[in-house]
């Protein structure tokens, strides 16, 4: 659907905007409600959606939907997107030469911004942008394609049937959404023509025509298959690594490898390793170690899957498998999709030695998992990976609150215990145990034995144990409902433990 908003402004206004606004955006005037005034309609050729919240969504006339998201978003803002092929067949043809032996099934986006006047909106910061596949791809990729930067691969994460990553720099370019190839890429992209109107939006849409092209630059054959040359002189990796002509190296995470003091320049291999002059390697998992082979910086851990676990409220998450030169794991789990850069985590589960993890007593709701590796560096302190792709997962299950021990009373051999209501709960599991230690990080009674209560109503806040033999016993609860989907008891957190003696 073509996206549209109304703008109240005076006549005269309409008509400067009517000569001021691009030609993918339009001003129209019409006749107001009022007798004083006009309607300005600013109309898109492309899908529109509104920003709120710093977030704006807009579905394709395919079904396919775009979210974007940024702190710098202002409300009111209309996102608008535009496909390559249907704003100039050249343009597309263009794009389909230049990745052509990477990607196939290509869909090219022109994503902009406009704000309440009608004119483009330039974005300062790095946006998230999120594609919907609906199941058209199962390697899906993104690139970018501009006439400054040339064409490379941006880093994307997949969730589900949704492909994210992040804009960058990259913002006066076509986001390329395709399925990954094992070909080598084109050569340097062409030069398009200048955009012809002073007035018109930042964006500038090439026109390929055979004498624009740049005399190419040859690629040496040791770089990486699909290494393109930009119009600097410098080269670009698939995977976002520069080489400048003096040699310099920058990582795609802006780290910079310069020369050392003898001139002696950093190399890249054909898979895109980097080796410093000093032999420290730079491997395109993120992993780096020291010429004697020593880790000094783990590999990046993918995660395979997070899911709903065991009693409907615990979620495991699982790495594809182990990082290379890693010690241990640490993974989170937050509500917050932007968690990492927030520092807003749920719970975390530290020092992990395996490829998997499990988040206990996680409340209804959806949630986002990330995991970084690390390797303890000489100084003994910890080394971090860089965080992985994040998994979605929602639990439908409610937890109940947990339920406090508030008084524990001995008469003869009966052990009467008096405890708070649960909020949620349809009932409780009390025990005697004859000692107490932490399970799972939870301090709770164990050797318990038959002396077992099961409350079948979540309003009962006093239980008794008869015939208790002589002894120590630690008293512990938990509360319990059957809101998971499969309808088995999901529970609460343990109670604290209280001691009782028994003469």
């Amino acid at each position: 659907m073509k996206g549209k908003r109304i703008f109240r402004k005076t006549a005269a206004l309409c008509v400067l905007l009517a000569l001021l606004l691009p030609a993918a955006v339009s001003a129209q005037e019409t006749e107001s409600p009022g007798a004083d005034s006009l309607v300005l309609e600013t109309v898109v050729t492309g899908t529109a959606g509104m920003v709120n919240g710093g977030k704006a969504e807009a579905e394709l006339p395919d079904g396919n939907t775009i979210t974007t998201e940024s702190e710098e978003l202002q409300d009111g803002l209309l996102l608008v997107v535009e496909l390559a092929e249907e704003q100039d067949g050249s343009v597309f043809s263009w794009i389909q030469e230049l990745l052509k032996g990477k990607a196939t099934k290509l869909r090219a986006y022109d994503i902009y911004f406009v704000d309440s006047s009608g004119m483009r909106y330039e974005i300062k910061e790095s946006l998230r942008i999120t594609i919907s596949l609906n199941g058209g791809y199962s390697r899906p990729v993104i690139y970018y394609v501009d006439k400054e930067e040339g064409a490379g691969l941006l880093k994307s994460s997949v969730s589900g049937d949704r492909i994210s990553f992040e804009t960058g720099t990259f913002q006066s370019s076509y986001y390329v959404l395709g399925e990954r190839t094992q070909d080598t890429g084109p050569g340097p992209m062409p030069d398009p023509s200048p955009d012809p109107s002073p007035t018109a939006a930042p964006t500038v849409v090439p026109t390929v025509t055979p004498t624009a092209a740049p005399t190419p630059i040859p690629v040496p054959d040791n770089y990486p298959d699909g290494s393109v040359v930009q119009p600097d002189g410098s080269i670009r990796t698939p995977d976002g690594t520069v080489i400048a002509p003096d040699g310099t190296i920058t990582l795609p995470d802006g780290t910079k490898l310069p020369p050392d003091e003898n001139g002696k320049k950093p190399s890249i291999d054909k898979d895109g390793t980097v080796t410093e002059p000093d032999g420290t390697v730079y491997h395109t998992d993120g992993s780096i170690q020291a010429s004697d082979g020593a880790y000094l910086r783990p590999a990046t851990p993918w995660l395979e899957m997070a899911e709903v676990y065991g009693t409907g409220n615990q979620v495991r998450a699982v790495l594809s498998g182990p990082a290379a030169g890693v010690q241990g794991y640490d993974y989170v789990i937050s509500k917050n999709i932007n968690c990492i850069k927030d520092k807003d985590y749920l719970s975390v589960s530290k020092n992990i030695l395996l490829t998997e993890t499990n988040f206990r007593y996680i409340q209804k709701g959806t949630y986002y998992v990330y995991c970084h590796a690390w390797v303890r560096g000489k100084d003994g302190k910890k080394v971090f990976s860089k965080w992985s792709n994040y998994k979605e997962v929602t639990v439908t299950a409610v937890t109940p609150s947990t339920p406090k021990i508030t008084r524990v009373k001995v008469k003869g051999n009966n052990v009467t215990v008096t405890y708070t209501q649960s909020k949620d709960a349809a009932g409780y599991d009390l025990v005697l145990g004859s000692a107490a230690r932490k399970v799972y990080g939870e301090l709770r009674p164990v050797s318990y034995g038959a002396r077992v209560k099961k409350v079948k109503n979540g309003n009962t806040v006093t239980v008794t144990f008869r015939n208790v033999k002589a002894g120590t016993y630690y008293a512990g609860l938990h509360a319990w409902n059957r809101t998971s989907e499969d309808g088995k008891k999901v529970f609460s957190p343990w109670s604290n433990v209280k001691k009782v003696t028994v003469k």
